[in-house]
């Protein structure tokens, strides 16, 4: 018996349909490996983009100093009797509830001490 030939016979349309679609999905096949290996050798690639070229270099400005204002409005948290700050005269008495405008060094000791409401 002589072998058989690999396509099928003309009558045969599920089998001519079935090697046709085969041999179109073969060569898709083909061409997503072409796809896939000209993506990978772009992702190989390191990329490097320049924005130097067209913008100038960044200019350096020195922030602006803050001003301390003279005085600050403050409440404190607890009543404070006879406190001495500065020359031994300046005494201070404060209530809690009332707003007082005091120095910004003063302001600034309270605050340090937790006496200062926030």
């Amino acid at each position: 018996m002589a072998p058989r030939a690999s396509s099928k016979r003309a009558g045969d349309l599920t089998g001519v349909r079935k090697e046709k679609l085969a041999k179109q999905h073969a060569d898709e096949q083909a061409e997503r490996a072409k796809e896939v290996a000209l993506i990978d050798a772009a992702e190989a690639e390191p990329k490097l983009v320049d924005l130097t070229d067209d913008h100038p270099e960044p200019i350096e400005v020195e922030p602006a100093p803050e001003l301390e204002k003279p005085t600050r409005t403050m409440r404190v948290n607890e009543k404070v009797e006879q406190m001495t700050f500065g020359s031994p005269h300046d005494v201070f008495d404060f209530e809690p509830g009332i707003t007082y405008r005091v120095p910004t060094p003063l302001y600034k000791h309270l605050d340090e001490k937790g006496y200062v409401y926030h």
